[in-house]
């Protein structure tokens, strides 16, 4: 890949680190044009006229945010690790310079995780369309009431969630939220989504996960809506949403040799001793 022009977007607290600097120095030294673009934890949109390549500089909720403005583009992105646990983040800034020579000589990968696509039926009669990376969440507003959650597919209800709130999270999401909740780990390729409640108030309610083909609705009254934590829609702003994994993907640059299982053994200390 020829990388001419890229795009640098960094979170805001490295505005004035030393990190970005010397990524901006390897830039130069490399002879790779660049624009400056801080996240500033709104909807942004890129100037992608070009842009061969984003580096997203932070953490995995930065370049979360990167691949949900890239929707429907098909620019990569590489994540350059800033941050802290970072399941999603490739190259730690010392081999930035390494990598940058592995994509010119073509010695890369692209992995492309399916985009959560999310209809939000607004109660002003407006319906809007977003991207997940990791997951949508219903939460409950009010702590002293429970989340009731309906869910629905092909306009019967299969459940009713009375929990604390729901997780809606795809493979690549399911290391996030998801697993905390008690979800499972699923292969970030797959073509499946699950539903994991949050603290259910029955025993018997369990993580499901559903195909691809499947899309499902939710409504509940009193439980606000958050996009990868990112973006919130309150209880009395929306009825009800739509859900289920989006032909959109993600362009994510790896490392040709990069395994996922190395990647969550070492994340997650698999295999050590106590």
């Amino acid at each position: 890949m020829q990388v001419k022009k890229i795009i640098l977007f960094y979170k805001q607290s490295l505005e004035d680190s030393p990190y970005l600097k010397l990524i901006c120095e390897i830039l130069k030294s490399e002879k790779i044009d660049y624009i400056l673009q801080k996240n500033t934890n709104t909807i942004q949109k890129f100037d992608l006229e070009n842009i061969d390549l984003v580096i997203s500089v932070g953490g995995d909720g930065n370049l979360i945010s990167a691949c949900r403005m890239l929707a429907k583009t098909n620019i990569p992105v590489l994540g350059v690790h800033c941050g802290n646990l970072g399941f999603l983040t490739e190259v730690e800034l010392c081999n930035l310079k390494d990598f940058l020579l592995d994509i010119k000589n073509n010695n890369y990968k692209i992995e492309r995780p399916f985009l959560l696509s999310i209809f939000i039926y607004l109660n002003n009669g407006q319906v809007i369309q977003r991207y997940a990376f990791n997951d949508a969440v219903l939460n409950r507003e009010e702590h002293l009431l429970l989340a009731d959650i309906k869910a629905s597919f092909k306009d019967k209800i299969f459940n009713s969630y009375h929990a604390d709130g729901l997780i809606i999270s795809t493979p690549a999401g399911s290391t996030a939220y998801n697993l905390s909740a008690g979800g499972g780990i699923i292969y970030p390729q797959s073509r499946v989504f699950s539903l994991t409640p949050i603290c259910s108030h029955s025993l018997t309610q369990r993580p499901i996960i559903l195909p691809k083909s499947f899309f499902i609705e939710l409504s509940s009254k009193n439980c606000s809506l958050s996009i990868d934590g990112q973006e919130l829609f309150k209880a009395n702003e929306f009825y009800k949403i739509s859900c289920g994994l989006s032909k959109t993907r993600a362009n994510i640059l790896r490392a040709k040799n990069r395994s996922y299982f190395q990647v969550l053994k070492d994340k997650l200390n698999w295999g050590e001793n106590d």
